[in-house]
């Protein structure tokens, strides 16, 4: 596709993944091992396998994770997968046994992805249990949130979040951003608390 193309693409959406409404920064396409946030790809809507035509009618911008995560799956396996990740995500939160073996499996093939793609990160000296950080972030995130509760009409970038709560920058984004529960937004780099929506009530 020439650029002039991928910008009518990219502008579908106004700059955001077609899965999860995260912004994807346009100059930022492609797969980028170092660090994806951001990051994004062209998604064929019918995929290509299944015939689907490589013209911008096609094509929708979609953020390189989810794009990787729904590859050439049918709709079926699709809903599949969404309906054991709700499954999975609240054994996690929640730390049971079974949500533990799920992080360490988590923790494993993110390993074997990054071995077969050729950027296995180096293990650092003292590497912590995957259930430990999991944990960590699970902490870290209720601090954010916390905080974020009481500022419901300013946003913050995570480097502000970190002295305000004095939570490394990192892993202010990590608690913040790797989490299925829609509770903090991002705009750019700037963070908001936005809550869980109202439950709707029904008149009989």
């Amino acid at each position: 596709m020439t650029k002039a193309q991928l910008r009518a693409v990219w502008e579908k959406t106004a700059g955001h993944c077609h899965f999860c409404g995260d912004p994807v920064d346009f100059q930022r396409r492609g797969y980028r091992p170092e660090r994806i946030d951001g990051s994004w790809e062209v998604d064929h809507v019918v995929q290509r396998a299944k015939g689907g035509a490589v013209q911008i009618g096609n094509c929708l911008p979609a953020c390189t994770r989810c794009n990787r995560l729904r590859w050439h799956r049918r709709g079926v396996a699709l809903r599949h997968l969404l309906e054991l990740g709700m499954i999975a995500r609240r054994e996690v939160d929640r730390m049971t046994e079974l949500g533990k073996k799920l992080v360490i499996l988590r923790s494993k093939q993110d390993r074997q992805n990054a071995k077969r793609r050729g950027n296995l990160p180096l293990r650092k000296k003292g590497s912590r249990d995957p259930v430990v950080a999991e944990e960590r972030r699970q902490v870290a995130r209720r601090i954010l949130i916390a905080f974020l509760r009481t500022h419901l009409r300013r946003s913050f970038t995570a480097r502000e979040l970190g002295r305000h709560t004095g939570l490394p920058k990192g892993r202010v984004r990590r608690s913040l951003e790797t989490d299925g529960r829609v509770l903090v937004t991002r705009q750019g780099r700037r963070y908001f608390f936005q809550g869980r929506p109202p439950k709707r009530r029904f008149s009989h």
